[in-house]
Formats: C-alpha cells, sequence, structure tokens
C-alpha cells in the first residue's frame, strides 16, 4: 500500500478530578466495545493528507490509497465507516480543490473514485451553499446555488455507483440529496440499488433510516418510529448474524426517540433514549447527539467525556470537532475552543457557519484583522447570510471604526431579515457615523421592532430614541421622521378632497 498516515487524536485524556470515577466507567465501557471480537478495527485515514495529496496532484496514489481501503473492507478487515472517512475528506468547501478534482476525473482510470471525490465535494458545498435554515426559511438565492450543485453531485454520485459497481458508498449520498427534495420515489430506488451492490452496506441503511426521520419526512413522530422499527425488523435484524456491524442500527428507534423529544424540548427525557440507543452497539453519531443534549442542559463536563469517546471512535468529523469547541467555551478554555475550531477549519475551509463562530473567537481575543478576514471568507458560500453580513458590518464599524465599510454590509443584513431589530440598529449607527438623515427612520423602524418583540437592550433603545430626536431638531432631519413622511404624502391629495 502507498505510504499514508493514519489519524490519532491527540487531545482525548482520560477525565480527572470530581467525574473521574464516571469518566473512567465510560472509557471501560467503550474500549469493551472496541476490541469486542465481531469487529476489527484500524486507525483511520488522516483526511488533511488525502486532501494534501490531492492539492499536489497525486491522482494515482489517491487511486491505490483509496482502492487498497475498498479491498480492505472487501475482505471484511475493516469496516465501511473508514472507507466513508476516507471520501469525506473531499467534503472539503476550499475553493482550489475543484479544479485539482476537475482534473483527476479526466485522468485515464475507470474506477469512478475520482467522481465519487468529486461528488462527495459537491455535496457538501451544496449543504453550504443552503445554509443551516430550515427550506422555508432559505432565501431564494441561496437555495438555487444549492440546487446548482447538488445537481453537479447527482451526475457525479451516480456515475461512480455505475463504475464501481460494489459499493455503497455513493448511494448513502444520493439518498441524502433525495431527501432534500423529498423525492420518495428515488429514495428508495436508490436504497434498492444501493443494496444490490453491497448487500452489507451500513451507511446505506442508516442514510434511508435518516430520510424517515419526521421532519424530513413529513410523518407523525409515531408513524415515523414505526416505520424504522419495521425497516429494522425487515432489513437489518435478519442479517445480523453474518453481517455483525450492523447491529448498532438497532438502536436507530431509540435514537430516534431521542431526538424527537430533544427537538421538543424534552433534553432530560431524551438522555435515557440515547443510553438505551447504544445498548445495541457503539455509534458515534448516537454519542456525539447525547454529548449534545448534556450541552444544552449546561452539563458540559459529562458532554465532554461523552464528546471525546465519540472522537475517539470516529475521529476528524468537522461538526463533532464544532461542538467540542462550544463545550470548551463552556467550560471556560477559550484558547483550547479556539485551537480546536482550527481544526475544523482545516476540515472544511470555506464553512460559512462554523467561519462566523472562528470570526467571533477570534475578535473575543482582540484580533481584529484575523476576524475580518474569516468573516470575508465567510461570504463566498454565505453571500446571502444576514448573520454573516450584519457581523462583518457591525466588525468594521464598531471595531474598525470604518462606518462607509459597513454601509453595505449592513443595508444588506436589513434587506434580508427586516425582523431583526439588531440590524436596524447597526444600521441606523452606521448613517448616523455619516451623518445621513436617513438614519432617523431607520431608528425609528428599529424603536418599532423592539416594542414589537420585547427582546432589545434597554440602553441600545435609549440611545437610538436620543440619536434620532438630536438628529431631527438639531440637525435638522425633521422630513426623515417617518410620521412626517406620511403627513407630507397625504398633504399631496389635500387639493384633490
Amino acid at each position: 500500500m502507498p505510504y499514508l498516515s493514519y489519524y490519532s487524536p491527540s487531545f482525548i485524556e482520560i477525565p480527572k478530578g470530581p467525574i473521574a470515577i464516571k469518566g473512567l466507567c465510560l472509557w471501560f465501557g467503550f474500549l469493551a466495545f472496541f476490541f469486542s471480537p465481531e469487529i476489527v478495527h484500524a486507525e483511520y485515514l488522516d483526511r488533511l493528507e488525502l486532501v494534501n495529496h490531492l492539492r499536489q496532484g497525486h491522482y494515482s496514489q489517491l487511486e491505490k490509497i483509496l482502492a487498497h481501503q475498498e479491498i480492505l473492507y472487501q475482505k471484511n478487515t475493516i469496516p465501511e465507516e473508514h472507507v466513508e472517512a476516507a471520501y469525506w475528506a473531499f467534503a472539503n468547501s476550499a475553493a482550489d480543490l475543484k479544479e485539482k478534482l476537475n482534473e483527476w476525473v479526466q485522468q485515464p482510470s475507470k474506477s469512478g473514485t475520482a467522481h465519487l471525490a468529486r461528488g462527495m465535494y459537491y455535496w457538501n458545498i451544496g449543504w453550504k451553499a443552503r445554509g443551516s435554515n430550515y427550506m422555508s426559511a432559505t432565501p431564494t438565492a441561496r437555495a438555487q446555488g444549492m440546487k446548482s450543485y447538488f445537481s453537479l453531485a447527482w451526475q457525479d454520485l451516480k456515475e461512480a455507483a455505475q463504475k464501481k459497481g460494489n459499493s455503497g458508498i455513493p448511494y448513502m449520498f444520493l439518498i441524502s440529496i433525495a431527501m432534500n427534495f423529498s423525492d420518495e420515489l428515488a429514495i428508495e430506488q436508490f436504497l434498492k440499488q444501493g443494496l444490490q451492490d453491497d448487500p452489507r452496506s451500513k451507511g446505506v441503511r442508516w442514510r434511508y433510516l435518516n430520510s424517515l426521520r419526521p421532519w424530513w419526512s413529513g410523518m407523525s413522530n409515531e408513524q415515523s418510529i414505526t416505520t424504522a422499527q419495521g425497516f429494522i425488523d425487515t432489513q437489518v435484524s435478519p442479517f445480523i448474524k453474518n453481517m455483525p456491524n450492523l447491529k448498532s442500527l438497532l438502536g436507530y428507534p431509540d435514537y430516534l426517540q431521542a431526538r424527537i423529544l430533544d427537538r421538543n424540548g424534552q433534553g432530560v427525557d431524551a438522555l435515557a433514549f440515547y443510553e438505551e440507543a447504544l445498548q445495541h452497539g457503539s455509534d458515534y453519531w448516537f454519542r456525539f447527539q447525547w454529548a449534545k443534549t448534556l450541552f444544552y442542559l449546561d452539563r458540559d463536563n459529562e458532554a465532554l467525556d461523552i464528546i471525546d469517546l465519540a472522537l475517539q471512535e470516529r475521529p476528524q468529523v468537522p461538526t463533532v470537532l464544532h461542538y467540542r469547541a462550544r463545550i470548551l467555551e463552556a467550560l471556560n478554555q477559550p484558547e483550547a475552543a479556539l485551537q480546536q475550531e482550527t481544526k475544523v477549519i482545516q476540515l472544511d475551509e470555506l464553512d460559512s457557519d462554523r467561519l462566523q463562530l472562528y470570526a467571533w473567537r477570534l475578535k473575543r481575543q482582540g484580533r481584529i484583522e484575523e476576524a475580518k478576514e474569516i468573516l470575508t471568507q465567510a461570504l463566498i458560500y454565505g453571500s446571502h447570510d444576514h448573520g454573516i453580513l450584519g457581523d462583518l458590518g457591525r466588525l468594521y464599524l464598531a471595531d474598525l471604526h470604518d462606518p462607509t465599510e459597513a454601509l453595505p454590509y449592513l443595508k444588506k443584513a436589513v434587506e434580508l431579515k427586516p425582523a431583526r431589530a439588531w440590524h436596524w440598529l447597526n444600521y441606523g449607527w452606521a448613517l448616523n457615523k455619516l451623518g445621513q438623515c436617513k438614519a432617523v427612520g431607520i431608528l425609528e423602524s428599529y424603536k418599532f421592532r423592539c416594542l414589537a418583540s420585547g427582546n432589545c437592550s434597554s440602553n441600545d433603545l435609549e440611545w437610538a430614541k436620543k440619536t434620532s430626536q438630536r438628529m431631527i431638531w438639531k440637525e435638522g432631519c425633521w422630513r426623515e421622521h417617518p410620521t412626517l413622511k406620511i403627513l407630507k404624502h397625504l398633504a399631496k391629495w389635500l387639493p384633490e378632497l
């Protein structure tokens, strides 16, 4: 096999202090599973090194490395997750990778490996283009960007599936795209094809189960759980004797119940279901969601223990690392949180949501110029994200004292999210700094939204009132007051009355 490093997480430590006993129990429980005779374990390939090979144009070497992983899986030497994780390396939104992936696809190899890698790249960017909002709250421009990238991913993934012929991995992500568009027929088709190509695939089954979640399928909570259990009974349980890698899927109905409770604000009740889900077999994603729930319940030390176990089982997962950074922040370890977030950015370089949080961490440390650069990068896929635009505008205004540069970002933030009073405050502040009378109307709009929501700072509201009054009476901006504008408009019709 060609030389390639394996990834070993260096930040996992056995817990100390008052939580040591519980932490050690978690560790021993994890190790008991980890060395279970029914599963053969190996180190995961280093995702950053795979991307480095791509950047250097080592296409034939990548073909050999990934082919070797697939052979090991076919021989039952490593689980499917290791092969999937290797391809996840290319779910990195770095702009320079597109050209390299295009070159790779043009190489004479007919294995489908390059198409799968590029399909992962476009699939990931499709989600980045959409953003983290529900579809109903996603701006049209972002939705169109998502569709464009998903269309490109769809073509590559189908090409990869056809060329490989024995891999379930392309079908995992085709199911994910079909799920986004609520295409039930396509989901069923890709499930069938995926299991025909690879009857042992845990990932294809997992993606299908994910498509049954009520917030994606439109089913009721009860119907979703019942349907998931029916799938487990027919497509998982009968095969476990010969396919022990599927065993953890038996916990999916409990996991789904936990997620439903979580989304309904019943995190405390969800905890028992996460633990129950893990009784059937270890799954890093079950552990991650369990840790996330503990984090939102302010049980940060426990959350850190469990999320570390998840990362020991499946390292270099950006979403999991991101939440580990948030937990460290909550534990008053800002430097460690920043270091962790840096690793997240390395794995997915232009993830706009995470870049936004990374910039916030830099700003807290007084690293304003770096924060500005990071927020500017976040606009590559977040150009229609009101939060990023608002943060960048505020940084120019409050930290760099440049209202001229701030103004277009703040104006667009207001246009994209007019219900958010904070954007109106910053926009009005910038206009006021520039001596523009339009600030009066903007600040009056801010006051109106504050009264409607009741969520504004009393200091900000008082400043807006005083500034608006001063501009009206001392700076001659009375014509910009909304009430006077209405009266002026009515006056045009008075001669006709």
